[in-house]
């Protein structure tokens, strides 16, 4: 993994990073739960807590390396203590596309689930935290997933299984030890993740929805700008464009 582009996080905020794509497993993501790619280096005054579903805490062991690394669940009760902490310096990662995002993770394609994702805006307003986009180019090009378009027989069954049990029946495989063909592993691509600069929000205890649209409106705008500077250094056609659903 080769983080790039770290802007400057200034330690007298907090911030919420929206990380994009979701990807099959979130592999980017790693970057924000340990120093193997350098970031505590470049930040060694910010305390990332990368987030995940509660029910990644139920199982003993894992979830003590799980708090081992700062990893924190995803509600917005363990958020607003993170991002409401008066220390500073902290810094939650949210993957904001989440398990429907993940339905659309194939190789090639830079497909979003945003357009209607605005609770972590309102966190973000509610808290004072300064907004981060984030997007790992390379997050889906590490395993192939079965077809499975908007509207197909396939897609229809993961989305009733995602709503039943909030997880996605996503059908996928890698590389094995041995082979390069069929496996869990992932395939050897680059992983390249940006940060983008941050956003200043001022904190409003009671977010109106006109606020909240427009920051949205801004936080997209920002994603949209920081896929278009990189895209071409990391393989991305010039022609490809960011579709946000």
């Amino acid at each position: 993994m080769t983080p790039a582009n770290y802007r400057t996080l200034p330690f007298s905020q907090n911030y919420l990073i929206g990380f994009h794509p979701h990807g099959i497993i979130s592999i980017s993501a790693y970057n924000f739960m340990s120093n193997g790619t350098g970031l505590m280096d470049r930040f060694p005054n910010i305390t990332f807590h990368l987030c995940t579903l509660v029910g990644q805490f139920y199982l003993p062991l894992r979830r003590e390396w799980f708090m081992m690394h700062g990893i924190i669940n995803c509600s917005k009760e363990s958020l607003k203590y993170v991002l409401g902490d008066r220390r500073k310096g902290q810094a939650a990662v949210l993957v904001v596309g989440g398990a429907e995002e993940a339905l659309d993770a194939h190789p090639g394609k830079h497909v979003l689930t945003l357009n209607k994702r605005k609770g972590f805006i309102k966190l973000a307003l509610e808290t004072g935290a300064h907004l981060v986009p984030c997007y790992g180019f390379g997050e889906n090009d590490l395993y192939l997933q079965a077809a499975n378009e908007q509207g197909s027989l396939v897609r229809k069954i993961q989305t009733w299984v995602k709503k039943l049990w909030g997880v996605s029946p996503v059908m996928f495989h890698g590389r094995g030890v041995f082979n390069y063909n069929l496996g869990l592993l992932p395939f050897r691509k680059q992983l390249n993740t940006v940060l983008g600069a941050p956003i200043p929000v001022v904190q409003t205890e009671t977010p109106t929805q006109e606020q909240i649209d427009d920051l949205h409106s801004l936080y997209v705008q920002r994603l949209v700008e920081l896929f278009e500077e990189h895209k071409t250094k990391y393989g991305v056609p010039e022609d490809k464009r960011l579709e946000i659903h």
